[in-house]
């Protein structure tokens, strides 16, 4: 309610609403107002009303971590520990929340399999999809990294879905999102 009532005002359940996604039951699951928002975890918010809505995100700033030695940055990354499907499943799909107040490249980021970190697209699509989702409001966009004009820049508080493959399932497996120096 603290983070999200401002923006989208009125009543909540009658004029908007918020889920987060369960990976593991693969299903959307709706939000109490008394729901913790969780740094770099995806939402799905519906305004109801006809009326107009922004949403407005700030906050402290974006904690990062230091000590993984894959990180291609020098003053950190973000961290996601990506949820493999059930055993037996193809893929499954996590949502994620961009962290970060500024755009970061897809291409900067990298996948750490178990210790041992690929770029995305040296990964190919083993453990993780080389590329990203992102709803447009009327379809998915995607993005890999490497094609033209599908490089892709993972923007401010975006909603993002990266395919976790079977080939994950035992393994941990982290995208490193990483801090740029200049912020």
């Amino acid at each position: 309610q603290s983070v999200f009532s401002v923006s989208l005002r009125g009543a909540y359940e009658t004029d908007w609403v918020g889920w987060r996604r369960d990976v593991i039951a693969d299903q959307y699951v709706q939000l109490t107002l008394t729901d913790p928002v969780t740094l770099g975890a995806g939402y799905w918010l519906r305004k109801y009303s006809d009326g107009a809505a922004t949403l407005t995100m700030t906050g402290a700033t974006t904690p990062v971590v230091t000590t993984n030695p894959h990180c291609p940055s020098t003053i950190g990354c973000y961290e996601f520990l990506l949820t493999a499907p059930a055993a037996g499943s193809d893929a499954v799909y996590n949502l994620l929340g961009m962290p970060f107040p500024y755009p970061v490249g897809w291409w900067e980021a990298r996948l750490e399999v178990d210790g041992t970190v690929y770029t995305l697209s040296d990964a190919g699509n083993v453990y993780v999809a080389p590329g990203y989702w992102v709803w447009n409001g009327n379809s998915y966009d995607s993005y890999d990294g490497a094609t033209p004009g599908m490089a892709g820049l993972l923007q401010p508080w975006q909603g993002l879905w990266i395919q976790v493959n079977a080939a994950s399932v035992g393994h941990t497996v982290k995208l490193l999102v990483p801090r740029l120096p200049k912020y």
